[in-house]
């Protein structure tokens, strides 16, 4: 069950993030043509990759705790003794999993508290909590693939091979 919820979080992030990513380069691609050939520009380009590339961001953090892509330091965990390697792996993913969810309620309440100043981007005029939402979303991607690598890295008692704090 835990395999399957990972194989359908990743399908929904690639999905997403490829989307993401042919929108900004389209965006940022459509300003090079319409400046440089056309002698005009899009006043709404920048600022829809700008948005793109913050969705982009705040959506990798789950892709990015399941591929072990976040910054770790493993010296300490390789010194350690084998029987404590496990542990360490797992208090390491326990502690992920908890930033995760205080940043999730964190920005949740930024991105409510945005909704209520009815603010707007300047020239997309689209509402800023908006973009914003993306922080809550991440994240709780984030707590999730955390909380299954935690219960894996439990299922497996796999302490010769990962090492992997992140």
């Amino acid at each position: 069950m835990l395999k399957k919820l990972d194989t359908t979080i990743s399908s929904i992030e690639d999905c997403i993030l490829a989307l993401l990513l042919g929108l900004m380069s389209l965006a940022v691609l459509s300003q090079i043509i319409f400046r440089n050939f056309l002698g005009s520009s899009l006043p709404w380009s920048e600022e829809l990759a700008r948005f793109c590339m913050v969705w982009i961001v705040f959506f990798s953090v789950g892709a990015g705790i399941k591929d072990g892509a976040h910054m770790g330091v493993d010296a300490i965990v390789n010194i350690l003794p084998i029987k404590f390697r496990f542990f360490v792996v797992l208090l390491a993913k326990i502690i992920m999993a908890a930033l995760c969810v205080v940043f999730f309620f964190l920005s949740l309440q930024l991105t409510i508290a945005l909704f209520g100043t009815g603010q707007k981007s300047a020239t997309m005029l689209i509402p800023i909590a908006a973009v914003y939402m993306v922080m809550p979303i991440g994240f709780l991607s984030g707590a999730i693939r955390s909380a299954l690598q935690a219960a894996s890295h439990i299922q497996n008692r796999n302490i010769h091979s990962e090492t992997d704090t992140g």
